[in-house]
């Protein structure tokens, strides 16, 4: 019975995704196929039409939204010094993941694969650009992953298990394994706060992160005076991390609900399984031909 329950909510996790994974390529297909151009704007409509139509097969009524999301965690109010933390691991993450990409570099030279110079850089970005990566993604991504995936499997698996499956998913949708890492850290710290708190702060900081991603790449921005001040943000998210950490102030760290994780059960959902090296696959070619 157990491994049933296990497999029903890895089921349900795996098939919203193949859904989402899904859309995205047949919307931006039938853009290509129809003559559109593979300009960011233009792909990045693609993708909001995707999660529309995702969302609106999901929530087809209030009975489902209420059903399926969580929104309100254990604790009612976060406090500024919480939001403060989670932005300094934030950051931290994207330094992780900016070194993570330097490492990348010099390993595909030293195994010999041929790395396409890609400054990553942006000499200009529209607002409408800014406005789907900086706050109509980071909302649709949390409810997504924080609102439903995490809500379905931490309700069976426990508060950890839920947080930890929810990021890893989260990071390898990224399909970009110097991102991977990145998102990664990034969700452990949304999961938490979403669990503990609710989606709406997870989001602000999602909000954040992206924003912080999209300036370190904008030409026109100051980069040394960004780090900087992002730097001192890390820290001072860190060190205000551990203050928490030590008095527990985040309850709901160790709060559980539901039976804790076994690692084999994730397995026995064979569409899980395959969602697993489908997107393992993507990522690994694209660290080699890209």
């Amino acid at each position: 019975m157990c491994g049933k329950t296990y497999k029903k909510v890895f089921d349900q996790s795996a098939d919203i995704l193949w859904a989402k994974v899904f859309l995205e390529t047949f919307i931006v297909v039938a853009y290509m196929v129809f003559g559109g151009k593979p300009e960011e704007g233009n792909l990045l409509i693609c993708t909001v039409i995707s999660w529309c139509i995702l969302y609106a097969v999901l929530f087809a009524n209030k009975k489902s939204w209420k059903q399926n999301v969580r929104i309100q965690g254990h604790c009612r109010k976060v406090s500024l010094s919480v939001f403060f933390a989670g932005m300094g691991l934030i950051v931290a993450a994207q330094f992780v993941g900016g070194w993570l990409a330097e490492g990348l570099t010099i390993l595909k030279n030293s195994l010999g694969i041929r790395v396409y110079e890609d400054s990553g850089s942006i000499p200009e970005i529209s607002f409408f650009s800014v406005l789907i990566m900086c706050v109509v993604i980071p909302v649709f991504e949390e409810i997504l992953f924080r609102g439903i995936i995490m809500k379905k499997l931490g309700g069976k698996i426990g508060m950890r298990g839920g947080v930890f499956m929810s990021a890893f998913l989260f990071g390898l949708c990224h399909l970009n394994i110097e991102q991977t890492l990145t998102a990664f850290m990034g969700g452990l710290v949304f999961g938490v706060v979403g669990w503990t708190y609710s989606v709406y702060p997870a989001i602000l900081l999602h909000i954040f992160n992206n924003c912080y991603a999209v300036l370190s790449k904008v030409e026109k921005v100051n980069q040394s005076f960004l780090e900087v001040i992002f730097a001192g943000i890390a820290v001072l998210g860190i060190f205000i991390s551990g203050i928490i950490f030590m008095r527990r102030k985040v309850e709901g760290v160790f709060q559980e609900e539901g039976e804790s994780l076994k690692w084999r059960e994730c397995f026995t959902s064979k569409r899980f399984v395959f969602l697993l090296i489908f997107l393992s696959a993507l990522t690994l070619g694209n660290f080699l031909f890209s």
